[in-house]
């Protein structure tokens, strides 16, 4: 029978564990056995086809923790041109059938109430926004003259929300008419470039300017008076853009007799002063200059757009080369722009959008009440309007309009920041200041117009009219109410009906409130004409199909889905007072705050579809779409960046009311009679809409398919936030339909560097934050639940760890059961602060279990009593005791000492940075694995750490005592002419053990006899079951080498394994080495005795050589 030979002392090899790897995590989105950790440095990743394209998608940005982000193209074409994409975010769980378009600037999506207010505000300061390279959209938008404040906020599209920012750069005693702002390059180190802002100064003719260098979040004073040369008049307008080195800035004033008018200054110095390039541009260009807007040019320069005041072609277009090149002297380009009523205030907007397209936004049709889109991918030389995106000429006076505006883009969406005048039905005209939305990514894009023959963005639909598409035009309505101002107070459009005193009012939400008791009603309806009729103005077509669009809250518990207590009604007819209609549909949408439902109200009436659930006490937007065969859909969304529509109702056959003389008509309100409250945010209407592409056989109201009925996104030339964090751009080309491309994170510190698959310590895993477990769950063997670790000794170490413990667990099917518990701290430690030095505090009696090494303790953990943590920048050997010996120091991080620690304590803890644990008699089988952090504070604020976890191979017999420890320096010494010299280091100092069994034979007898019921090799044992075979230790110690590669796979030496405990834990590391096995020729030598019977053997040395 075997006998148990252990020693007093074993050695072996932990042997890191291959399945222990990146690879086998298990998902964060497991039902079961999640994984839970996030990583540190996030970066957008590479784009990689998924199939051989001729374009190239490059990534920038900071991409989601793991985040994953599909590229589409969705029509072919080069970048730039026709090539158009769509997108989704797997990462976030969207399927095959969620993936997101891209809607045009005409259309007008929602908006936020960024600033409104009824308290102090200069009204006549003109909103500037621009785009940050921090993927955030920053606006100057106006003073606080109560407070004396500077106001700004920035726009972040991952939150869909806008963070407020006032602010007194210094003194601030007077009201600032104007402002603008500039972000300037990044420079070498920095993360963020530095933002500008400009503004009148207080003798109302100089400029003053403040600087943030953290994207907006604080603010200091950069200069007084930079301009060298004050204004001629009391300004009344800035902008200013950068450009190669250069800052263009346009002050805008009135001269001596009332004519819009701007002096021109240059600076070099990044805004720190500005010298004057022309003053007075009225009188030397002989043209009215209201609104100036300034972009950075394409290749260097400025591209300058002036608003004409009172002129038919009211916007004029320039580019200069240089900031410092005149105005005057550079002819305009004009096209078709409009101009504005005398006696109004005109808003224009000239912008660059992420793909290089240059965009103007201006008050059109010789009035304030339209609005319209135009671009140029020429870079201002030639223009291409877009169809009306407000349309407010119904609205019948030019009390109501938005005004004063600015804005930029953002992750596909335009921002205009506009005042607005109303008709005296609201106390918000005309301090406050809108944030209204245009387009922007959607999983529901708008369809095209009806005669649209390219399907490109221009052709697609807004809530405007259609007097001049294509060749003649339809004439079609479109109409958008959006609360400025009560529906009922604009003209004629609206007609109100309202019983037994509702309330009514435009709130500070930007929104109309709508409370009605309980026998009060307050509805709004607006009729039109959709049937083709001899004579302008009325329709030239007919209209095919009427899509809506209505964004409400209800107050929790109000509405009724089977009442028109709360309700949308569009009713669509192709007759009017001269034709006889051949079909009439009517259907209404019936809210509460808990869904809505479609009821054919021809149909007694009847539902219609099924009951849709939709939480509406936050504000939820429902598109609605009819067309002329009687079929009707519904979509629905949240108000969101980019808008996740969800396909709702949808039916066909609606009843029809035949021939008839009704227009068709839309209505929205409290219809029924009941105690609701309801807020409704935008009512939109186009009737000039049809097909979502070329492709679809019939209108959006038969059938929609995502993604095949998308608008795509022109593919860009310039990063170009998607979403997820991730910006793009487009090379080369063209791209074919299907093309497709996927982008997942990369970090500087990937969850893969947690593991020994990367054995490098240098590289480890890092996480984003601490404070919360952290769990790594490996599924390790994919198909069975029997599998083991491969040995009765586990071993589970760490390598630069920043806390105290951790724990290798395994799962049961039912729970989590521990297998070893690594506790890398030492407790109870008296101590004395010195500065940043810590010592032995004397005059308490405590004695620590374990003598401490000269720098053991770097890169570990010094906690004090109090729970304060700083980093052991050094620390010298000895004792932690009380008595009478050499007693350890140790010298703290100052970059982490604020003077505030605790200057004594008796509860102090030290952390060691390398520290692990081996477990003996492990016999479980466990398809899942768990390595958990706890939760703990540490010094850095995130854990940091490598593991290597595996079976222990044990050592039948020990190694030669003829052992030897080397520490190998990679210094390089200089010697500079004179004989100075100086040390470059180039690497941690490595260690190199070096055993053998030179010096000690084996017999190897046991194992090569044959083995039978009465004879079995002896063994010995870590702790209660055999480890080991006794007398196998040179075949087992060549095998594991052969197992390793030699030194391509690392290992654990483990000096020294203490038999008789079920556990034991290693405090530094002292006593193991990770490190690769370097000999490369190892070498057995038979001492006597014969080969196949009983050789007495020995084992010549080998390395281990520390990963460091």
């Amino acid at each position: 029978m075997a006998n148990d030979r252990t020693p007093p002392d074993l050695q072996g090899f932990l042997l890191p564990a291959r399945q222990f790897t990146a690879s086998n995590l298990v998902a964060k989105n497991d039902g079961t056995t999640p994984s839970t950790y996030t990583q540190s440095g996030r970066r957008t990743g590479v784009p990689k086809a998924t199939a051989d394209t001729a374009m190239v998608i490059q990534g920038s940005g900071t991409q989601d923790e793991d985040g994953h982000i599909e590229i589409v193209c969705q029509r072919a074409g080069m970048p730039g041109g026709r090539g158009g994409f769509i997108w989704r975010d797997e990462a976030a769980g969207d399927s095959a059938s969620q993936f997101y378009g891209h809607e045009g600037p005409q259309l007008m999506t929602g908006h936020s109430a960024l600033d409104w207010t009824t308290t102090a505000r200069v009204v006549g300061f003109t909103p500037h926004a621009i785009r940050l390279d921090n993927g955030t959209l920053f606006a100057f938008y106006g003073n606080q003259t109560a407070a004396n404040q500077l106001l700004t906020a920035t726009y972040s599209p991952a939150t869909s929300a806008w963070t407020k920012v006032s602010f007194a750069p210094g003194t601030l005693d007077w009201d600032v008419n104007a402002g603008t702002c500039v972000q300037l390059p990044k420079a070498s180190g920095d993360a963020v470039g530095r933002l500008l802002v400009f503004y009148d100064a207080r003798s109302g003719r100089q400029v003053d300017m403040a600087y943030s260098d953290d994207s907006g979040a604080s603010w200091a004073i950069g200069a007084r008076g930079v301009l060298e040369t004050m204004t001629g008049g009391t300004i009344v307008g800035l902008r200013a853009a950068y450009s190669g080195g250069q800052i263009a800035l346009l002050a805008s004033y009135l001269d001596g007799t009332s004519k819009h008018t701007h002096d021109q200054y240059a600076s070099v110095s990044f805004g720190a002063s500005f010298a004057q390039v022309e003053s007075d541009f009225q009188a030397v260009a002989t043209e009215a200059s209201d609104t100036p807007n300034i972009v950075a040019a394409l290749g260097g320069g400025f591209v300058v757009a002036t608003h004409k005041f009172t002129s038919a072609v009211g916007v004029r277009v320039r580019r200069i080369g240089s900031a410092f090149a005149k105005l005057s002297t550079v002819a305009a380009s004009s096209s078709a722009f409009g101009g504005a009523v005398s006696g109004t205030t005109p808003g224009l907007l000239m912008y660059r959008d992420e793909d290089e397209t240059l965009y103007i936004v201006n008050n059109q049709q010789s009035t304030v009440d339209v609005l319209t889109v135009w671009s140029s991918t020429d870079d201002g030389v030639t223009w291409t309007g877009f169809a009306d995106s407000v349309d407010m000429r119904l609205w019948g006076n030019v009390d109501a309009y938005l005004h004063t505006f600015g804005g930029g883009v953002i992750g596909g969406r335009l921002f205009l920041l506009a005042r607005h005048a109303d008709n005296g039905g609201s106390a918000y005209d005309p301090r406050s200041v809108t944030a209204y939305h245009f387009g922007g990514y959607s999983r529901m894009t708008f369809p095209a117009h009806l005669d649209a023959v390219d399907f490109l963005v221009a052709d697609f639909g807004a809530w405007g009219s259609d007097p001049n598409y294509g060749v003649t035009g339809t004439n079609l309505t479109g109409q958008l109410w959006f609360p400025i101002e009560l529906p009922d107070q604009i003209g004629s459009v609206w007609t109100l009906t309202s019983a037994n005193s509702p309330t009514v009012a435009i709130a500070s939400t930007a929104e109309l409130s709508i409370t009605t008791g309980a026998t009060a009603t307050n509805y709004y309806t607006h009729s039109f004409d959709t049937a083709l009729t001899t004579g302008a103005p009325l329709p030239l077509k007919d209209a095919t199909q009427i899509v809506a669009e209505f964004a409400v809250e209800i107050d929790s518990g109000d509405g009724d889905q089977t009442t028109r207590d709360i309700s949308a009604r569009l009713r669509f007819s192709d007759g009017n007072a001269s034709v006889n209609s051949t079909f009439i549909y009517d259907v209404t949408v019936r809210f509460s705050s808990a869904g809505y439902r479609v009821y054919d109200e021809l149909a007694s009436p009847t539902q219609v579809g099924g009951t849709q659930a939709l939480d509406f006490t936050s504000r939820k937007h429902v598109r609605i779409a009819v067309d002329n065969f009687g079929n009707v859909k519904t979509w629905h969304c949240a108000d969101e960046h980019a808008r996740r529509w969800a396909a709702g109702v949808s039916a066909t056959s609606l009843t029809s009311g035949g021939a008839g003389t009704a227009l068709s008509l839309i209505e929205w309100g409290h219809v029924t009679a009941a105690a609701n409250v309801s807020r409704w945010a935008l009512v939109g209407m186009c009737a000039w809409s049809s097909r979502f592409g070329p492709h679809a056989t019939g209108s959006a109201a038969k059938s929609y398919t995502n993604p095949t009925d998308l608008l795509p996104r022109a593919f860009p030339v310039s990063p170009t936030l998607v979403g997820g964090g991730v910006q793009m751009k487009s090379t080369d080309g063209p791209a074919l339909k299907g093309d497709t491309w996927d982008i997942e994170a990369r970090y500087d510190h990937p969850v893969s560097q947690w593991f020994a698959d990367d054995p490098s310590p240098r590289r480890r895993g890092r996480s984003t934050g601490d404070n919360a477990n952290q769990d790594l769950v490996i599924k390790q063997d994919a198909t069975s639940s029997a599998s083991m670790l491969n040995g009765s000794t586990v071993g589970a170490f760490v390598r630069g760890a920043n806390f105290p413990d951790f724990t290798l667990d395994r799962w049961t099917g039912s729970a989590w059961a521990t297998v070893a518990s690594a506790t890398g701290e030492i407790t109870t430690l008296q101590f004395t602060r010195n500065g940043r030095y810590i010592v032995v505090n004397t005059g308490t009696v405590a004695t620590a279990s374990q003598f401490i090494r000269w720098g053991d303790l770097v890169g570990g953990t010094f906690a004090f009593d109090d729970g304060t943590l700083r980093t052991i920048l050094r620390n010298t050997s000895g004792a932690w005791t009380d008595k009478v010996t050499n007693r350890v120091s140790l010298e703290l991080d100052p970059d982490e000492m604020t003077g505030s620690e605790p200057t004594s304590g008796t509860a102090g803890k030290v952390w060691f940075s390398d520290y692990g644990v081996i477990a003996h008699d492990y016999a479980a089988t466990s398809q899942i694995f768990r390595i958990r952090i706890p939760t703990s504070q540490t010094a850095r604020d995130y854990y940091t750490g490598k593991f290597i976890v595996g079976p222990v191979a044990v050592f039948g017999w020990s190694h030669d005592r003829t052992w030897s420890l080397r520490e190998e320096h990679d210094v390089e010494v200089v010697t500079r002419p004179g004989g100075l010299r100086h040390g470059v280091k180039r690497a941690p100092t490595r260690r190199v053990l070096q055993i053998g069994w030179v010096d000690t034979s084996i017999d190897e007898s046991q194992t090569l006899a044959g083995l039978s019921a009465s004879f079995v090799p002896d063994y010995v044992a870590a702790n209660t079951n055999p480890s080991a075979t006794r007398h196998a230790t040179i075949s087992d110690v060549l095998g594991i080498m052969r197992e390793q590669s030699g030194p391509s796979d690392p290992v654990i030496m483990l000096r020294a394994i203490k038999p008789g405990a079920s556990s034991q834990q290693y405090l530094g590391s002292h006593l193991w080495i990770h490190g690769r096995i370097e000999t490369t020729d190892p070498q057995v030598d038979n001492l006597l005795g014969r080969e196949a019977t009983d050789p007495m053997s020995k084992l010549n040395q080998i390395a281990i050589t520390e990963e460091v």
